[in-house]
């Protein structure tokens, strides 16, 4: 009889030790997780990126069907391209040959996590791969521009897909597109 309160008096209080820890470490786990969080989503992690698309070499790879490019420096960064195209049609894409364009996203990704999704359009057949312009209205002009040193630049650098032309500048004097123009306002 002894011997079987023993052995429910010490399942018991195994348990509850068992139990006290379980509850410890899934607190902890919480708590790792948010501080992972907050640091892949502040924008200290954004800026990373951006220095890394500046400075760093990215190579394109394929993981199944998708495509990526992944910094060499450091391969938890990732571009990851979208598949969630759709048509696309302004003024300047219809300069091209082949008219026909699409917009998708490509989405920054540090350990797989998706910290920004950037529009992206896919013109002349699939001829360029091109960051979407702002854009901007002054009276009944419209006016398309890019910036140098946004984040969606720096990706079209990476990826390259200019097909005749050898750097964005160059896309963009074809297209009529302003280089990070302030003489309309912005």
């Amino acid at each position: 009889m002894n011997l079987l309160l023993g052995v429910a008096l010490g399942g018991v209080v195994s348990w509850f030790i068992s139990r006290a820890y379980y509850k410890a470490s899934g607190e902890d786990l919480k708590r790792e997780l948010a501080r992972q969080t907050r640091e892949i989503n502040s924008a200290a992690t954004l800026a990373t990126f951006e220095r890394k698309l500046t400075f760093d070499k990215w190579e394109k790879e394929y993981i199944g069907y998708d495509e990526y490019w992944v910094c060499n420096s450091d391969r938890t960064y990732q571009l990851k391209i979208g598949d969630d195209d759709r048509k696309f049609k302004e003024p300047w894409t219809s300069f091209f040959p082949d008219p026909y364009a699409t917009m998708f996203h490509i989405h920054l990704q540090v350990s797989g996590v998706i910290i920004k999704s950037l529009p992206f359009i896919s013109a002349d057949g699939g001829r360029y791969i091109l960051p979407l312009p702002k854009q901007q209205v002054v009276g009944s002009d419209r006016f398309f521009s890019w910036s140098p040193n946004s984040v969606d630049y720096k990706i079209a650098e990476v990826i390259g897909l200019l097909y005749r032309e050898s750097c964005l500048t160059d896309v963009a004097k074809l297209l009529k597109i302003d280089i990070a123009s302030e003489r309309h306002g912005e």
